[in-house]
């Protein structure tokens, strides 16, 4: 709840004395002695009250606006609702850009596969390119020693020789075959890895170029050293070596692999970067609540088409207020406390408090007045942004002459010229009426400069009604 003042006495200034206490409000007892509202008599300043015209507002305030150009499919506030952070405020029609988003995850999605992809490949065709040379020159050296061995060869003891190696050979190149053919059924089940067959594979081209090799041995062998023997030899050896050549020049294939790796890595950061765009695009589709807070404006509809920059309503936080008001330029340098008191006039006699926040440090050129505000409680909202109110400001002039007690007007019961105060002793909250005269130097607005008959710190009955001297009061405090 706002902080509810007691209206008449609450926080008055006295003309000629300093703020007196805020009495407490007056309840009703069931006892035999009547209620009364005190007030204590202070020492005097030379002290006063302004009031200024101020205007509440919102303790925070924004305005929602569309950042799409879409039809509002969804509009679950009205204006006056209370809406927490976070909770849905409107939503525009995504289905367009939902569907786009789809679309470029899944391009996004197929260029960052194609990426692994080629890594693969790249993979896989640098343990070819390493097999292969390795094959190659295994080929050569075997084919370089069936050579020499085409120039020395001696019959008899060389095909004894001759078809041994053969037999061990082809037995060697079946053993790979059967390999070579249970390691491709693996791959193409999915057991078994492409760069393993690769492996395999190479064994195997070895195998049947040592089978080559041991026929063509035992060929000579039965034939003798023959011319046409030894340019087959040499042509053997010729053909490995373009072999190794051929294996050697794979290095441009994977060149082209990895260029082509660089240009999917390229699609696939620029595909996720439109993904990434197309999700802000939507999620601006969606307004939340920025702030717990109440709708004060309503500026779209169901089904309206907004545009970029269309007000959709206006938010604000109003269990805070801010209350704002002008203070002349005489006054500042008077005003006492951090703390001022306001009403509303369409709220009655109800006075609430605020603590001064803000003080302006430059003077309107028009006007010459500074601009204040203040923070107002206002947990149940009795108060409303744009209220105008009445604030009270409490002056006090540090040059004021010194002597005397202040006391509200109120607690003053004027006969003519004279002035009669009912003091009372009521330290237990029960106290018996003196009536006394005092003496009046000064009365300004809502406070009394009494000069004689009255001691600081006595307290003094608010609005006295139908009490004598010596009768029993009870002191209402709260």
């Amino acid at each position: 709840m706002p902080m509810w003042l007691a209206v008449g006495a609450a926080s008055v200034v006295l003309g000629c004395g300093v703020k007196s206490p805020a009495p407490e409000t007056i309840q009703n007892s069931d006892g035999d002695l009547k209620p009364v509202e005190t007030a204590t008599a202070v020492t005097a300043s030379d002290s006063g009250q302004v009031k200024v015209t101020g205007t509440l507002a919102s303790f925070r305030e924004v305005v929602v606006s569309a950042d799409v150009a879409e039809t509002i499919v969804s509009w679950p506030c009205l204006e006056g609702d209370r809406v927490t952070k976070g909770q849905l405020i409107s939503a525009q029609d995504d289905r367009a850009v939902r569907a786009q988003v789809s679309e470029v995850a899944a391009q996004a999605t197929q260029a960052r596969a194609e990426v692994k992809r080629l890594q693969a490949e790249y993979a896989r065709a640098s343990l070819e390119t390493a097999a292969g040379i390795d094959a190659a020159r295994s080929g050569i050296q075997a084919a370089e020693a069936n050579r020499a061995k085409v120039a020395t060869i001696t019959r008899t003891q060389e095909l004894r020789q001759s078809e041994t190696r053969l037999a061990q050979a082809k037995a060697d190149e079946e053993l790979a075959k059967k390999e070579l053919d249970r390691f491709t059924a693996l791959v193409q089940g999915g057991a078994a890895s492409q760069q393993t067959l690769d492996q395999v594979r190479s064994r195997f081209d070895v195998a049947t170029q040592a089978r080559i090799s041991a026929e063509q041995g035992v060929s000579l062998a039965k034939e003798g050293s023959r011319m046409e023997d030894r340019s087959s030899a040499t042509a053997a050896v010729d053909q490995a070596r373009a072999v190794l050549n051929a294996a050697r020049s794979r290095p441009s294939r994977l060149a082209a692999i990895k260029s082509g790796i660089e240009a999917a890595e390229a699609q696939a950061v620029a595909a996720e970067a439109v993904l990434r765009r197309t999700r802000i695009l939507l999620a601006k589709h969606v307004k939340a609540a920025p702030f717990s807070g109440r709708v004060l404006k309503s500026d779209a509809e169901l089904g309206m088409n907004a545009a970029p920059g269309t007000p959709l309503l206006t938010l604000g936080e109003t269990t805070r207020l801010k209350l704002r008001f002008s203070v002349p330029e005489g006054l500042r340098s008077k005003l006492e406390g951090g703390e001022v008191t306001f009403t509303v006039p369409s709220l009655g006699s109800l006075r609430f408090r605020a603590a001064v926040r803000e003080k302006g440090f430059l003077a309107d050129p028009r006007t010459r007045t500074f601009s204040y505000e203040a923070v107002v409680p206002n947990p149940d909202e009795t108060l409303l942004p744009g209220m105008v109110t009445q604030v009270t400001l409490n002056t006090v002039n540090r040059a004021a002459p010194e002597g005397g007690v202040s006391v509200p007007l109120g607690a003053l019961v004027m006969d003519g010229t004279s002035a009669t105060l009912y003091v009372v002793d009521a330290s237990k909250g029960v106290g018996r009426v003196q009536v006394r005269r005092v003496l009046i130097a000064k009365r300004d607005g809502a406070s009394a400069l009494v000069r004689q008959g009255l001691r600081t710190g006595e307290r003094v009955v608010l609005g006295p009604k139908n009490l004598a001297d010596g009768e029993m009061i009870k002191v209402v405090n709260r």
